[in-house]
């Protein structure tokens, strides 16, 4: 009887239903980690190093494909903070992240595997051994450019997995104490700070006196 239809002709009226509201919102989707480990320098003063940076621009000089540069020179002279400043100076060319990796011991996979979950938002099974996370990781930073500064490198050898697959967009910092005369990749030399830039460091820390 039509008294008893009446109720379901009524449900199905285009005029009946809002189409808008018969559809589930579409949710919102988790805002980004911040893609970056590299520390702020805050008021610690840098002086004397504009034109290693120059140098390791000019190498590095396309975000957009793999390349590769090794800072070398004595212990003390400042390597890892330079390359830490070019990350500071340069992170908008890097929309994947920079990011800094202890490179001093076979640890480097453990590392990565941190920066997939703290800063990539990475879901890793819970079996996944430590190795393939960070594989998984490094692979991961190839859909944007990004920066990798690989301090302190004990083994050319060891590190090789771990650098740029061609036409990664992937630039990667290597800093070491290592002799680099037959390395494969371009080299900066970073040599001590000169007396007057010493001193205007030391002031700029400690004051004139």
């Amino acid at each position: 009887p039509r008294s008893t239809l009446f109720p379901y002709t009524t449900l199905f009226r285009s005029d009946a239903i809002n189409p808008r509201a018969a559809v589930p919102a579409r949710r919102e989707s988790a805002p980004l980690r911040f893609r970056s480990n590299i520390r702020s320098r805050g008021n610690t003063p840098f002086v004397g190093r504009d034109e290693l940076i120059g140098q390791i621009l000019s190498t590095l000089d396309d975000p957009n494909t793999d390349r590769v540069v090794v800072l070398h020179g004595p212990p003390g002279v400042g390597k890892s903070e330079l390359a830490l400043e070019f990350a500071r100076r340069n992170r908008d060319r890097y929309r994947g992240g920079t990011f800094q990796v202890d490179a001093s011991a076979d640890a480097i996979a453990i590392h990565l595997a941190a920066i997939g979950k703290n800063n990539l938002d990475l879901d890793f099974p819970p079996d996944l051994p430590l190795n393939d996370q960070g594989l998984r990781t490094f692979l991961s930073l190839g859909g944007e450019p990004a920066l990798l500064i690989y301090d302190n490198v004990v083994s050319f050898e060891r590190i090789k997995p771990w650098l740029p697959l061609a036409g990664m967009r992937c630039h990667v910092i290597m800093t070491t104490l290592l002799d680099t005369a037959n390395v494969a990749w371009p080299r900066v030399e970073v040599k001590p700070l000169s007396r007057e830039l010493s001193l205007e460091l030391v002031e700029k820390l400690a004051g004139a006196e």
